[in-house]
């Protein structure tokens, strides 16, 4: 059942009925006490930042970076690990010099890891 909701989500994305402009609002499923819905939630969000351009990446990052940093410090790993997915594929749309604020929060391990 997620499956087809997952799919179906990208496939709403990639035909243009739903854009991260419109959906940061939505970032309540990041709170969500389910660790699946926070997990997919943040998956959903790295497919979407990796299918769009990078102009409306640089409109929403400064968004969507807090909200993933938030996540790394999640309870649960496959939360944390799609987090840090998001924040990677932001990264590498925009480049690091706009994250620089918000990633000097990261530890060493990380912040080296992302910049690969």
């Amino acid at each position: 059942m997620t499956e087809a909701l997952s799919q179906t989500l990208q496939a709403m994305h990639k035909a243009g009925c739903i854009s991260l402009v419109d959906i940061v609002e939505g970032r309540t499923a990041t709170k969500n006490k389910v660790p699946l819905v926070r997990s997919l939630t943040m998956n959903w969000v790295t497919f979407c930042i990796e299918t769009s351009n990078k102009g409306i990446i640089t409109k929403v990052h400064k968004d969507y970076v807090p909200i993933c940093m938030e996540c790394l410090n999640d309870g649960t790993p496959e939360v944390r690990d799609a987090a840090f997915s998001a924040l990677a594929a932001i990264a590498k749309s925009v480049g690091m010099r706009p994250l620089e604020r918000s990633l000097e929060k990261l530890d060493d391990v990380r912040r080296k890891k992302l910049s690969e």
